[in-house]
């Protein structure tokens, strides 16, 4: 797994870098979320100076973890700026470091504030589309991926992973399954079929009630997969090809 080569605590409003460029091409850098929360996360770029498109990945309930970087570095590979972020805190370490440490909890978070602020931060790298900005999420990252498509925010495309339609998020922040009517960009729904957590069900009703509503909606239904299809060697390629021919059509225009 890629290693940080120093790592510095700054003081940021915004994108600020807290560590040296990493020699794997990823750096670590504080964004200023709301309620003065600070949103740490990973900045993955692709090679050349663009400009290119960015991408949000949204992590699940177990906080940012390490298998979420390695998405965010094959995102990176097919041309995405990639910001890998904390929406919410939980104590896991990424190779030393503590990725969440001035997060509140998940009961306690303004998510969709949070999301829009690694957003906006996106937007004022360099080499960066500010026109072209999708979302990416698992699980409850999904869920929220698809509750910020339904906000209002400015972004152009949104991934659903194994998500979540049916809960609420943090402060004052409604399920997408709530908000349906509001769905203003395209939504891609990949879901495995023997997912136990996030049931297939949900995702199916969610979907057939975006369509009815006249939204633009893509699922696939993944047969055999489970919640974990992301870190799932028999999974993982379809999801992240499926995600990334979703992204190129919505978000290369």
């Amino acid at each position: 797994m890629m290693r940080v080569v120093l790592f510095l605590v700054l003081v940021s409003l915004l994108a600020t870098p807290v560590g040296l460029q990493a020699q794997s091409g990823w750096q670590w850098v504080d964004i200023e979320g709301a309620q003065g929360a600070k949103l740490r996360a990973v900045v993955f770029r692709p090679a050349g100076t663009g400009p290119f498109p960015i991408v949000v990945y949204l992590h699940g309930i177990s906080g940012l973890e390490e298998d979420d970087l390695s998405l965010g570095s094959k995102l990176a590979q097919e041309g995405f700026i990639t910001i890998v972020g904390c929406w919410f805190g939980k104590a896991n370490f990424v190779n030393g470091v503590d990725p969440c440490p001035q997060v509140p909890s998940q009961s306690d978070v303004f998510a969709v504030k949070n999301v829009v602020a690694l957003m906006d931060a996106g937007r004022q790298m360099p080499g960066v589309r500010r026109d072209r900005v999708g979302l990416v999420g698992y699980s409850r990252g999904g869920g929220l991926a698809a509750a910020v498509a339904s906000s209002g925010a400015d972004l152009q495309a949104a991934v659903a992973i194994s998500a979540r339609f049916e809960l609420s998020y943090g402060q004052n922040d409604v399920s997408a399954i709530s908000q349906i009517q509001n769905l203003r960009v395209p939504l891609l729904i990949l879901q495995g079929t023997k997912d136990a957590t996030a049931r297939p069900e949900i995702a199916r009703n969610y979907e057939q009630r975006v369509r009815a509503a006249g939204k633009t909606v893509e699922a696939y239904y993944i047969e055999g997969g489970d919640h974990f299809m992301l870190s799932d060697p028999r999974f993982q390629k379809e999801v992240l090809q499926r995600s990334v021919d979703f992204l190129n059509k919505y978000m290369r225009l």
